[in-house]
């Protein structure tokens, strides 16, 4: 789920997109995703994935198109999620 830089991203985006593939019945052992805005979104996220698939392994942070400087403060908010299970950087 890599949104488009410019687009209009809100807590729930994410979860909403997830909860879509979900009802279509597409369950990724994995996600990979762009970085979550907030912690709201977090949670979300963490919430829809044990709502509809307790069995998901996790999911990958996307964050090639992050700033240098911002990525010892990305892998240290994604560190502290039980979700998360890496930052992919490039």
């Amino acid at each position: 789920l890599l949104m488009p830089m410019n687009s209009l991203i809100t807590a729930k985006t994410h979860s909403h997109i997830m909860q879509r593939f979900y009802e279509l019945g597409i369950y990724p052992d994995y996600w990979q995703m762009s970085i979550p805005r907030d912690q709201r979104s977090w949670e979300n996220i963490y919430s829809i994935i044990q709502e509809s698939a307790p069995f998901c392994q996790g999911l990958f942070i996307n964050a090639v198109a992050a700033p240098v400087p911002q990525l010892p403060t990305l892998i240290e908010i994604a560190g502290k999620e039980k979700i998360c299970q890496g930052l992919v950087v490039g």
